[in-house]
């Protein structure tokens, strides 16, 4: 497959994700959308996260698996993938989660026909015991709105290539996704969203999502580094703590 074939590259940065890899990848190759290519970017993980993207890639040709020469975290993988990608549009997936056949299809659908500066969905979030709780998402968002409240979920995202090429993530110490996202919408405008789950995405303990104080830790740090006012990244702050809780709480 050539690059001018490929209407989409899916970006799966992976780290000792052995449990979950298979899944998160099968849902990647499976969608409905099939002029793809999957990339899996291996941050120097010590299970076996390497072997499982390797069998797959042997049985899939539009699966490729990169590996870096130490563990330097999300950013640097996603980043890599980013680099690499031979698509017109690019769409994150975390490792633990799992995507509905589906999403990018219909994303891409959406993006073609409303011209936002990127796509994102709704998700069901779940945890280990199978409980699922469905995330609603605005059917636009603009970088002010955005500010107050990130409902942008990474593994939602489908974005053209050459609108993330200018915004590398490149902190670890806060939500470099979310960076990323403020500052696409600032320079192109509102983005668009489906308002349905297409995703699942996985809560687990060692997750942003599901260590409340890690979280709360870097998305203050998100906004200092924004370099916004004082008294404005602490009103979105508050912001954030009451929609967390009904976010990320599955009941």
């Amino acid at each position: 497959m050539n690059g001018e074939s490929i209407k989409c590259s899916v970006v799966i940065p992976v780290y000792n994700c052995e449990r979950f890899l298979s899944e998160a990848i099968n849902s990647a190759a499976s969608q409905t959308l099939k002029d793809i290519e999957i990339i899996v970017v291996n941050d120097c993980s010590s299970d076996h996260s390497f072997e499982i993207a390797s069998m797959a890639s042997q049985k899939d040709s539009r699966i490729h698996v990169l590996n870096t020469q130490s563990n330097q975290g999300v950013s640097h993988a996603r980043n890599l993938g980013v680099q690499t990608a031979q698509g017109e549009y690019i769409a994150f997936l975390d490792a633990d989660d799992i995507w509905l056949q589906n999403k990018l299809e219909t994303q891409l659908e959406l993006l073609e026909s409303a011209c936002g500066s990127l796509c994102y969905s709704g998700a069901f979030f779940f945890q280990g015991d199978g409980s699922d709780k469905e995330i609603k998402v605005p059917k636009t968002v603009d970088e002010k709105r955005l500010r107050w409240r990130n409902v942008i979920i990474a593994s939602s995202v489908l974005v053209e290539k050459r609108k993330m090429m200018p915004f590398p993530e490149d902190k670890k110490n806060l939500h470099e996704d979310y960076v990323v996202w403020l500052k696409i919408l600032s320079k192109y405008g509102s983005a668009v969203g489906v308002n349905k789950p297409l995703l699942r995405y996985r809560i687990t303990g060692g997750s942003k999502s599901g260590n409340k104080l890690k979280s709360s830790l870097m998305i203050w740090n998100t906004y200092r580094y924004m370099r916004w006012r004082f008294y404005q990244y602490f009103f979105y702050f508050i912001a954030y703590a009451v929609h967390g809780v009904k976010r990320y709480i599955l009941k």
